[in-house]
């Protein structure tokens, strides 16, 4: 797992977003105006509004430190957030706020798997708004770039470096970095089926069996950990649909680690 902090884009980046592109994506022709015209009250000069995901991730690839706020009832926001923190430049790190309605703590967990920095409620107070772009604008987390996922560290207060989740109690001595690899697979299936993915979920019951049989962390088998994760990362790339083309990817794996097995 990689991960890296902000600095890469403190180049093009204000501390104040209202300096900075803000990209307002509503499918709701009505509440896109409102929210821009709070973001205009509020000092901000380059804005723009989109009603369809693929027109918003187009105006953040043309834009130089973007910001994002997207409505939740977008049906298409998910894949697009994803597509946005898989973008080769600056952008992928772009400050995102979601905007949802009858927030629930799964949202919340939703919302931070796709990659999202912060979440805002309906009915939507201006000063509501203000505060989350001040947060994650002036003091964002620490972005993580890994196959399985890209974004903002979802631990707020912890740092993300190391090979593994765990790795600050491996290097402390109090796990094995084979008991952590065991772990991360068994975290892939349970966020995998928490998020009505099966396709991905196998790809960690795949890595659960082959360490179910390793005595040790070896080279080989950390070869085929970085395998894993390398087809999470293609399948996040392909949505979240169960596809043919999903389902080859999975299959593929299933039986390259099957006859490196053998």
């Amino acid at each position: 797992m990689g991960a890296y902090s902000r600095r890469q884009a403190d180049k093009y980046a204000s501390p104040d977003w209202r300096d900075r592109p803000v990209i307002v994506c509503d499918p709701n022709p009505f509440t896109r105006r409102l929210t821009l015209d709070m973001l205009r009250t509020a000092g901000a000069q380059r804005l723009s509004g989109s009603q369809h995901a693929s027109s918003a991730l187009w105006a953040l690839k043309q834009s130089k430190a973007p910001i994002l706020v997207a409505d939740g009832r977008n049906a298409d926001i998910t894949q697009m957030v994803r597509k946005l923190r898989r973008l080769a430049g600056h952008q992928k790190q772009a400050p995102t706020v979601l905007i949802a309605g009858h927030v629930k703590a799964a949202d919340v967990q939703h919302a931070r798997d796709i990659g999202v920095d912060a979440i805002a409620a309906r009915p939507l107070a201006p000063q509501t708004l203000f505060d989350r772009l001040d947060e994650i604008v002036a003091r964002p987390r620490s972005f993580i770039d890994a196959p399985r996922y890209s974004g903002p560290d979802r631990r707020a207060n912890r740092p993300a470096d190391g090979e593994f989740k765990r790795q600050a109690d491996v290097e402390a001595g109090l796990v094995s970095a084979l008991t952590a690899a065991r772990a991360e697979a068994r975290a892939v299936i349970f966020e995998r089926l928490r998020m009505r993915d099966p396709l991905a979920a196998r790809v960690g019951r795949s890595l659960e069996r082959f360490l179910e049989d390793q005595k040790e962390l070896t080279d080989y088998s950390r070869e085929i950990i970085a395998l894993h994760r390398a087809t999470l990362g293609k399948l996040v790339d392909h949505g979240d649909g169960d596809d043919a083309t999903r389902l080859e990817i999975v299959t593929g794996l299933e039986r390259l680690v099957s006859r490196r097995a053998a």
